[in-house]
């Protein structure tokens, strides 16, 4: 886990942006609680990573790649402040991908004393980009550009209850469905999303209106307006 591989291309190396909490005294004694947590958010490109609490004053993020953990972040020295939690953004990463992180503080020499669990995440599919539409009397046809994901939902906008409505789920290899039960000579907006799934026993939940869920929703395509034929 300490092997760090100090030289990389600019491909591999995610960009890290901090936003830390500061303190203005820096603890000489202190209970070292640094842990990643598991509700950090995630987009098609980046994983915010929030630790819930690292009282040290120094500290460096590490990502796990072909197999080591490779620095990518160092707070720098300070002989006047610690840090009571805080988040670290790493960006440039890829849609419906897993990576792996941790955490350590610095002692002496610049040398990590103590390592965070590691703790993996998942990103969301990319957003989803409709190529054609074609309506007949009691349905439209949707063709859209892959992404990498394990599913699509295609979806109907609800004018009276003023909310998008899945019509039909199908999967990773499909790039063209077919949604049916609609009435002839309407106007209806339409859009399609993919979804990811965050692995059973993974430590990673993504926050939702009721609780919590394993499911991770790319972003919408762009809605399309058709109108069924008469």
């Amino acid at each position: 886990m300490k092997k760090i591989v100090s030289m990389l291309t600019s491909a591999v190396l995610a960009v890290v942006t901090a936003v830390s909490g500061v303190m203005p005294v820096c603890a000489e004694d202190y209970k070292n609680e640094m842990e990643i947590e598991p509700f950090s958010s995630v987009t098609a490109d980046s994983v915010e990573l929030v630790f819930g609490k690292i009282d040290v004053c120094r500290y460096k993020v590490f990502q796990k790649i072909d197999g080591d953990f490779v620095e990518i972040y160092d707070t720098g020295s300070s002989d006047e402040d610690f840090f009571d939690g805080g988040s670290y953004k790493v960006t440039g990463l890829r849609s419906c991908t897993s990576y792996t992180f941790m955490v350590s503080d610095v002692g002496q020499g610049g040398v990590p004393t103590e390592y965070s669990s590691p703790m993996t995440f998942k990103t969301k599919p990319a957003q989803v980009k409709v190529k054609a539409v074609r309506a007949s009397r009691n349905a439209v046809r949707l063709s859209w550009k892959k992404v990498k994901c394990e599913g699509y939902k295609l979806q109907v906008y609800d004018d009276h209850n003023f909310k998008w409505v899945s019509m039909r789920t199908v999967g990773k290899d499909i790039t063209s469905a077919r949604i049916s039960g609609l009435k002839p000579g309407r106007k209806y907006k339409v859009r399609v999303k993919a979804f990811g799934r965050i692995p059973k026993g993974r430590k990673q939940y993504v926050p939702a209106r009721s609780g919590h869920t394993k499911v991770l929703w790319g972003k919408p395509s762009k809605a399309v307006v058709v109108r069924t034929k008469k």
